[in-house]
């Protein structure tokens, strides 16, 4: 019987690993990802320019453009299965357990849980290491919590492929960006 045994809880949450609409998901979700890593790199270049963090000039400088795109492609996918297929799951299986249906609001408190609680938690390492300054805050706010919502959204509305190729596709904007951002 389909949705029994131990699934049954994240069958409820309608959530899926595939993509929902076929190629039409992957546009979005290549196109989204696109979008975001453009607008990511003219943020830096521009408001956020004085405190891109140092590790952003080693990589554009000691790394080769194959090299970061390799690391990143790996650490987004990485993300995803950590932050998204995990923990953006979980939250969906107890909110709906707790409401009993899933409806838009559920989607975005998960997706809000997600990027703003879970991967600062995460990331604690990288952040530890940036300056206090407002700015770095509104920095990782702006441009981490503002992508992960993104990943979230398309894993909620086209499928967790949809949010890995939405996060990796921001990556191939962002990397070759790079050496331009930090000069």
């Amino acid at each position: 019987m389909a949705g029994a045994g131990p699934l049954r809880p994240f069958a409820r949450t309608g959530l899926i690993l595939t993509l929902r609409n076929g190629p039409g998901s992957a546009r979005v979700a290549i196109t989204a990802g696109l979008a975001v890593g453009l607008a990511m790199s003219l943020a830096d270049a521009t408001l956020f320019r004085p405190v891109v963090p140092a590790v952003q000039h080693i990589l554009a400088h000691e790394w080769s453009l194959t090299d970061r795109l390799a690391r990143f492609t790996l650490g987004a996918v990485g993300d995803e299965l950590l932050l998204r297929l995990g923990g953006l799951s979980l939250i969906m299986v107890a909110l709906v357990a707790w409401r009993g249906e899933r409806t838009a609001r559920i989607d975005a408190l998960a997706v809000g849980l997600t990027a703003a609680v879970l991967w600062p938690l995460w990331a604690w390492p990288y952040l530890a290491e940036l300056d206090g300054s407002a700015l770095t805050l509104l920095r990782e706010i702006v441009l981490h919590v503002g992508a992960g919502s993104v990943w979230g959204w398309l894993y909620c509305r086209h499928g967790w492929i949809a949010g890995v190729l939405g996060h990796v596709s921001a990556h191939l904007m962002l990397q070759p960006l790079l050496p331009w951002v930090v000069s």
